[in-house]
């Protein structure tokens, strides 16, 4: 959708660094995605909950990696059902493992 904006050419750069070809699937595609925002939930959380309430700031992860996982499929030139349903999958891990661990 946003393919050819110069932003997103940028983004392509970096990520192709970690995918073989852009826009083509991998093996490791489903997996990247839960795990990239397992890891964007737990980084947040973890740098927000410094300052801010353990509340606030799950909500604040929850939103920033459901963002960039949507972006990411904007920027694609298929919007992907599959790897936003896996990007979920990945969020909602983090945040379980959030809940039951990490004490207000």
């Amino acid at each position: 959708m946003f393919a050819n904006e110069p932003w997103a050419q940028f983004i392509q750069q970096i990520l192709g660094l970690f995918v073989p070809d852009w826009g083509q699937f991998h093996p490791w595609d489903y997996f990247l995605h839960f795990g990239v925002s397992f890891v964007l939930v737990q980084l947040i959380f973890s740098v927000l909950f410094l300052q801010f309430p353990k509340a606030g700031s799950l909500i604040a992860a929850i939103c920033l990696a459901l963002a960039l996982g949507i972006l990411k499929e904007l920027i694609d030139v298929e919007i992907s059902v599959e790897d936003l349903f896996f990007d979920i999958a990945g969020i909602a891990t983090a945040v379980l493992l959030i809940a039951k661990n990490v004490r207000e």
